[in-house]
């Protein structure tokens, strides 16, 4: 080094200061900053609540935590397009199987397009809060002055510049994008929420189908066997011709029945086959029972829970966070930055060597970020009032929630124990009366139609109970196929810490 000329060791010890401090920069930034999540099979999570109403969730215990080690985000392949007719995962080698609930969960994480939709937009936004605090590069450059005069070579050397970001704005700059990330976090918890919410209706209303469907076609074989025996008695001159009649509109309303109930069986599946991402899914019968018994539910506790669980509210008091960074960050936007300049060279005239330094700073006349800083301040009290709107639309929705429960739950149990125990001994009574003589055909059928729908009307009570305990289950979220809660990211908070406007 000491062979060198005295420019070349002025700058390249500048440039060893200048990439020394940078580094002792990044060090001292990079630290109290949320790191992006581990990334684990997705399928681990799909273990749902599997009954009664169990609204706490252990995934969100750790909500104001960085929620490192979380395995809410699926491993995501940028530019992989599934297509969404093909064919679906085959859970059995025997297609006779039944689908259960457990296995269309893991499913529906696997290949939800909204899921996975909301997994690239937290990926994005750790892609950003990894490159909103960097510091910027230096700058190499060479400069010949007085070229030509007197015919010498003139001024010659180069220089190296650095602009340091005073203020901890780079700093900052990651503190507001490190609460964008672990929203769009807890919007992507949400989306998955609202997913296996979504597969639990969808079963619980394809299962009920399916027993509707089962039931019409048992009563179906007793409606034929009602037209046979009218006719019989017909033949035998025990009855009329409106025995006849009567027994073949039932079976008619029956076919009329089947048919419907087979569009119903069809459109549920459908819809559920939908929210798993897998329109082409094999349709094989479902196994599983529809809710005979609910739990008892109070509304304060219940709501206590899902403020303390949800990862609506979750996302909602980190916007806040982040509004509140973003207002202390445009705060410090007016102290200004330091460009530091570097340089040596030779003079061709008088063969010296020389070097010169350049400071610059903004001075900050016309613009103190003022605007910024009011916006900021306005972001920062709408956040807030987002906050509580979301917390009296969970009340509002809550209330509207278990009074469903409770009104299914109350007509499950008066269907179950009362109404279907009194139609199937109305029925048995009028067959051994009719047998005796002491009642007609008529009444006969009229009957078994009446025992009919007392099990479809208990199967529809049952049906409405596992949706609402679904959604309470699921703490009020659906729509597994909507546009996942999106948010938006600070991506000009680098170029304005670095330009200084």
């Amino acid at each position: 080094i000491n062979s060198r000329p005295v420019y070349q060791r002025i700058l390249l010890l500048g440039g060893v200061l200048m990439l020394s401090g940078c580094a002792h920069s990044v060090s001292s930034v990079s630290r109290d900053i949320p790191q992006p999540l581990e990334r684990s099979d997705p399928t681990e999570a799909a273990t749902h609540r599997a009954a009664g109403l169990q609204l706490v969730n252990a995934e969100t215990s750790a909500r104001h935590s960085d929620m490192e080690n979380d395995e809410i985000l699926p491993d995501l392949m940028l530019g992989d397009h599934p297509d969404v007719s093909a064919k679906p995962i085959v859970w059995s080698t025997n297609t006779q199987s039944a689908w259960t609930l457990d296995e269309l969960r893991a499913l529906a994480l696997q290949n939800n397009p909204a899921i996975r939709q909301a997994a690239a937009a937290a990926s994005q936004a750790d892609g950003i809060h990894n490159q909103t605090g960097l510091r910027p590069n230096p700058a190499a450059g060479y400069f010949a002055e007085e070229v030509g005069n007197e015919g010498k070579a003139g001024l010659h050397g180069g220089f190296i510049s650095q602009t340091f970001i005073r203020g901890d704005k780079l700093r900052w700059n990651e503190q507001v994008v490190g609460h964008e990330v672990q929203i769009r976090r807890w919007n992507l918890r949400t989306q998955r929420q609202r997913v296996l919410t979504d597969i639990e209706v969808h079963f619980a209303r394809t299962l009920a189908a399916q027993k509707r469907l089962d039931l019409t076609r048992e009563f179906h074989k007793v409606a034929e066997q009602g037209v046979t025996l009218s006719k019989e008695r017909v033949a035998a001159r025990f009855a009329g011709r409106a025995d006849v009649l009567q027994s073949e509109m039932q079976l008619s309303q029956m076919d009329l029945l089947i048919l419907r109930n087979e569009l119903d069986l069809d459109a549920t599946w459908e819809q559920l086959a939908a929210v798993l991402g897998q329109p082409g899914l094999e349709r094989r019968p479902l196994s599983g029972n529809l809710p005979v018994q609910s739990t008892e539910t109070d509304f304060e506790q219940v709501l206590n829970q899902l403020f303390s669980e949800s990862p609506e509210i979750a996302a909602a008091q980190y916007g806040v966070s982040r509004a509140k960074a973003n207002l202390h960050r445009q705060q410090i936007q007016k102290k200004s930055n330091v460009t530091v300049q570097l340089g040596a060279g030779h003079d061709d005239a008088t063969g010296d060597a020389f070097a010169n330094v350049q400071l610059s700073v903004p001075v900050a006349v016309h613009n103190r970020n003022q605007g910024n800083v009011h916006a900021a301040w306005a972001e920062y009290c709408a956040a807030t009032q987002n906050l509580r709107r979301l917390q009296l639309r969970i009340r509002h929705d809550l209330a509207a929630a278990i009074r469903s429960y409770r009104s299914a739950s109350v007509a499950v149990e008066q269907y179950d124990t009362s109404i279907l125990p009194r139609a199937k001994e109305t029925l048995d009574l009028m067959k051994q009366a009719q047998e005796g003589g002491e009642y007609d055909f008529l009444r006969v059928l009229t009957a078994r139609r009446a025992y009919f729908d007392v099990n479809i009307e208990l199967v529809d009570a049952q049906q409405e109970l596992a949706t609402a305990a679904a959604q309470l289950n699921g703490m009020l979220l659906t729509g597994g196929l909507r546009q996942p809660d999106g948010s938006l990211l600070s991506t000009g908070l680098r170029s304005q810490a670095l330009s200084q406007q």
